[in-house]
């Protein structure tokens, strides 16, 4: 219905730009005062998670820029592509493309997406290597880019290395929080969960996708498509108001019943779809 491929009424044939999408997974029992402060408070959302137009991410200035392509694809039309294409040439860059989003104050805050790596760096066979400990990386976006930019013959291999993919957040003062960072060389669409954004709530940061390529041995790429900033709410057990004493009489023995257990958590998930 959404991504327009329900043949009767696809709703992207309404005209809009984007649609907004919010889920919530729950009980019909939950709340509105255990979820609507959550929602109030997302009021910037993770916008075209699809790529499918060019709107809120930014392709940062690199090297090697990321690129929209139209294959390979999780769904739609499009995905992104950060790293050096098939073909490219082999220089040190690391293609970032960004988007600002507002963690949430309430429930824990994590970013879902789905990606294709290509690692060129691998020996022959080669499909993993362990990534780069995110203690030895650079701790600051200036630090980064000096490091980048430094003479070739003066760019150390360490702390970068091998060439990898990652996931930052950037705060607004600039320092860096490095969410994944992974050495792999796996062609199919795999997703990634839990990049915890919790201990930032409430503050605007920019969420970074690249691909780190140090400018020798193989090229490396990554795709990234259907990303998503999910708030989670913490499951809330109900309270019951005492039930008055009253004079015993003779009756039959109760069964026992089964208090009432804590209601399950509930899931936003917040994106958006572009309409074709």
């Amino acid at each position: 219905f959404i991504s327009g491929l329900e043949p009767e009424c696809p709703m992207c044939e309404l005209g809009w730009k984007s649609v907004g999408v919010l889920e919530l997974t729950a009980l019909p029992s939950l709340k509105q005062e255990l979820w609507l402060p959550g929602v109030q408070a997302a009021d910037v959302l993770l916008v075209n998670g699809g790529f499918e137009t060019n709107e809120a991410w930014i392709i940062r200035t690199n090297p090697v820029l990321a690129a929209y392509v139209n294959a390979p694809v999780h769904s739609g039309d499009r995905a992104m592509r950060t790293g050096i294409a098939q073909g490219g040439a082999n220089v040190a860059s690391y293609s970032p493309v960004e988007q600002a989003v507002v963690v949430a104050g309430l429930g824990r805050s994590e970013v879902r997406f789905w990606r294709i790596n290509v690692w060129g760096d691998g020996a022959s066979g080669q499909a993993t290597a362990a990534p780069p400990d995110p203690k030895m990386l650079p701790r600051s976006e200036a630090e980064l880019r000096q490091l980048l930019n430094r003479d070739a013959s003066d760019r150390p291999l360490a702390p970068l290395g091998a060439d990898f993919f990652y996931v930052l957040a950037i705060r607004s003062d600039g320092s860096l929080v490095w969410l994944l960072t992974e050495r792999i060389n796996n062609p199919t669409w795999r997703e990634a969960t839990s990049l915890d954004l919790t201990p930032y709530a409430g503050q605007t940061l920019r969420l970074q996708f690249g691909t780190y390529n140090n400018g020798t041995g193989g090229t490396s790429r990554t795709f990234v498509d259907d990303a998503s900033l999910v708030v989670c709410l913490p499951a809330v057990t109900p309270t019951h108001s005492p039930t008055p004493t009253r004079t015993p009489t003779a009756t039959a023995t109760p069964s026992p019943t089964t208090p009432p257990g804590p209601i399950p958590t509930a899931c936003l998930l917040y994106t958006s779809h572009a309409a074709h």
